[in-house]
């Protein structure tokens, strides 16, 4: 039975420092474990910036990165571009997700 294949978690972000917590703790804790998790920062000013880069030291699935404001979108096709995974799922950063959701999908 071969591996199970890498889902990568993109996640866009703009001033959302109060949700962050919240949200990769709720992608992080997943029972499904291949995952690789993207967040991306399209030009915060409210210091989350900060948060993305202690998490991203504390997880190894987390790559972060950070570019000028061009919206969602943009955000978004930069991240794709940066994936590894198989699949994709984008998560909002405001919002969580249930811990078995990937698992669940796959």
């Amino acid at each position: 039975m071969g591996k199970s294949p890498l889902v990568t978690v993109i996640v866009p972000l703009y001033n959302t420092a109060p949700y962050l917590k919240e949200c990769f703790a709720s992608i992080s804790s997943q029972t499904y474990q291949r995952l690789e998790i993207i967040p991306v920062d399209d030009g915060s000013t409210d210091g989350s910036d900060a948060i993305c880069e202690r998490y991203a030291q504390a997880h190894a699935q987390i790559r972060y990165f950070r570019k000028e404001n061009e919206g969602v979108s943009e955000t978004r096709n930069f991240a794709m571009c940066h994936a590894c995974g198989e699949y994709y799922l984008f998560v909002d950063s405001d919002d969580f997700i249930e811990s078995d959701m990937v698992e669940r999908m796959m």
